[in-house]
């Protein structure tokens, strides 16, 4: 169940679309600009988790991830790595005991929102949009824990589909999913990281130096760029006179 804003009551995730849902323990409201899973029909095996924060449970897939709470530090984390006792982030800001952990059944079908924040309150929990490539909160390559949370990750390869919708609203109101029910956008970038975490240590780490982290470094400079309105004017603003300056000298040397 999600909190969808103007909605007095919770709403089942299968009757939501493109909409302005609950998506952090701060009350912010983030839209729905995409489903990375949406299958009416899927059939799949869950786990139903309990905590003091809702009479409801919880239904999530076990490489979903959550936040768990562990020495005053928010991390993210795999469904199935969550126990008994664990501490998860609320929507009221706070924290609650994980009290109970069973197997389920998806009923009614699968979907995973994407939201604007990467985020969103399920049944009072605040869940990650994404999942979890590996048993651990970082990416490990070559035996190595990297600094880079698959939260953060994801979310930052995310940052061009958020655009394109953003700029190009059509389209995204119009995706297509695969046979399984995976966003056809999504499933291009899921089928490269499920490829790449299958790559012995000396594969893994030179794509790893050569090509992801510059794409990060690029994806991430961009995110900052165009979530800010004083830097995205000033780039566009700096790009158009360079590209004046360089049209004024060609003319000048002619």
């Amino acid at each position: 169940m999600v909190q969808v804003e103007g909605s007095a009551a919770p709403v089942s995730l299968k009757d939501v679309k493109i909409v302005s849902v609950l998506v952090d323990d701060e009350g912010n409201y983030g839209r729905i600009y995409s489903f990375g899973h949406y299958g009416p029909s899927t059939k799949a095996n869950l786990l139903s988790i309990r905590t003091n924060a809702s009479p409801s449970s919880l239904h999530i897939s076990e490489d979903h991830m959550l936040f768990v709470v562990e020495d005053g530090v928010r991390k993210s984390v795999p469904a199935s790595a969550v126990s008994v006792g664990d501490t998860l982030v609320t929507e009221f800001g706070d924290t609650t005991a994980v009290v109970r952990i069973k197997s389920a059944k998806a009923r009614g079908g699968v979907y995973a929102p994407f939201t604007t924040s990467g985020t969103i309150v399920l049944s009072g929990i605040v869940a990650s949009n994404y999942v979890a490539m590996q048993d651990s909160d970082f990416l490990v390559v070559a035996g190595i824990k990297t600094p880079f949370s698959f939260q953060w990750l994801a979310h930052t390869f995310q940052l061009p589909h958020r655009l394109m919708c953003n700029f190009f609203w059509s389209e995204c109101k119009a995706e297509t999913y695969t046979n399984e029910g995976v966003s056809s956008y999504v499933d291009v970038g899921l089928q490269l990281a499920l490829w790449y975490v299958n790559q012995n240590a000396m594969c893994a780490g030179l794509v790893f130096g050569f090509v992801i982290l510059p794409l990060l470094a690029i994806l991430s400079v961009l995110d900052i760029v165009v979530s800010n309105p004083v830097s995205f004017t000033v780039t566009v603003v700096g790009i158009v006179v360079a590209r004046k300056h360089v049209s004024v000298n060609r003319v000048g040397k002619a």
